[in-house]
């Protein structure tokens, strides 16, 4: 039970330095004052109320809560943070590497289910606006994340899937020099994540595939843009991807695939092409706001991929040749 005067007052008196102080209130995810208000022993409540091991939540940093927060600095490499922290008494979580007294994950994998390949279809030119004979490089991949069955349905619930893009494709006429084609994909914009936890920071905010800067990969939904994994999205199953927890969004069984695709109308004279796109899947903890929507806060496991095509010589709109 949460008493915001009786917590506020023994955190104080575990006379942590402002700078200390900071850090647990990063870690819990409340502002980053250096100083213990509601704001912040509220948050450690929710800290302690989603961990095993830490006795009963009532929002004050003891022992066994310092050591979860410590934990959590090292499973990020916030290694100086962590090592400040030990200054004060703690009692660390009985699995070293992972915070919390249990691992919440039992499976996170990713495997290509059909390389990438160049096809011919009829579609839209969206220059012309007409139907025209254009290209397609398409691949499929698909990723699984089971969590643990220990887990407690609301703790289960705040893990969700996160997934970064970057690439391009490049084209060369006979002759010429490789340049980028710089396709338009259809991902949401981005503002950026908190480096300190692990997600990538310099993320492009705009529509366009960006070869340098990772991107968060989903796509634009009326009412509001969908990232994959996210348990508040449509849930989607069709032909072209998947992006579901099972069972009803609130399972331990997270199953997604995906057609990462780049389509162009034939420029009229031979050319070379070649995909490489690159991607970024996290397994990452969440915090929930008053209006359902969930903010990460911490990364449980990363995984990275590449997906590219041979270099492709093509001569008209019918075929595709490996050079």
């Amino acid at each position: 039970m949460l008493n915001v005067s009786s917590a506020i007052n023994y955190n104080f008196d575990r006379s942590f330095s402002t700078k200390a102080i900071g850090i647990i209130q990063s870690v819990v995810n409340a502002p980053t004052k250096g100083s213990w208000d509601t704001a912040s022993v509220t948050q450690v409540h929710k800290f302690q109320s989603m961990r095993d091991g830490l006795g009963s939540p009532d929002g004050k940093v003891g022992p066994k809560t310092l050591g979860a927060v410590i934990g959590e600095l090292q499973y990020v490499n916030r290694k100086a943070e962590a090592d400040l922290l030990k200054g004060w008494s703690h009692t660390m979580p009985s699995t070293p590497t992972q915070p919390g007294a249990i691992n919440p994950l039992s499976e996170f994998w990713q495997g290509m289910s059909m390389p990438f390949r160049f096809e011919r279809f009829r579609g839209m030119d969206p220059i012309t606006n007409r139907m025209a004979d254009r290209w397609r490089a398409a691949c499929v991949f698909k990723v699984h994340v089971g969590l643990n069955p220990a887990l407690k349905p609301e703790q289960a619930c705040r893990y969700e899937y996160r997934q970064f893009i970057r690439g391009n494709l490049w084209v060369k006429a006979d002759g010429g020099q490789w340049i980028f084609a710089n396709p338009s994909m259809k991902v949401p914009s981005y503002a950026g994540c908190s480096a300190s936890i692990g997600l990538p920071s310099d993320a492009c905010t705009t529509g366009i595939l960006d070869d340098t800067k990772w991107k968060e990969d989903g796509e634009v939904r009326q009412p509001q843009d969908r990232y994959y994994g996210r348990r508040i999205s449509a849930l989607v199953r069709d032909a072209r991807c998947q992006d579901e927890w099972l069972p009803h969004g609130v399972g331990y069984d997270y199953y997604g695939s995906d057609q990462p695709s780049i389509t162009g109308t034939w420029p009229g004279v031979p050319v070379e092409a070649w995909l490489e796109l690159y991607f970024q899947g996290y397994v990452v903890e969440v915090e929930e706001d008053d209006e359902g929507f969930t903010t990460p806060i911490r990364v449980v496991q990363k995984k990275t991929w590449v997906c590219h095509s041979q270099t492709m010589r093509l001569t008209n709109y019918a075929n595709a040749i490996p050079v």
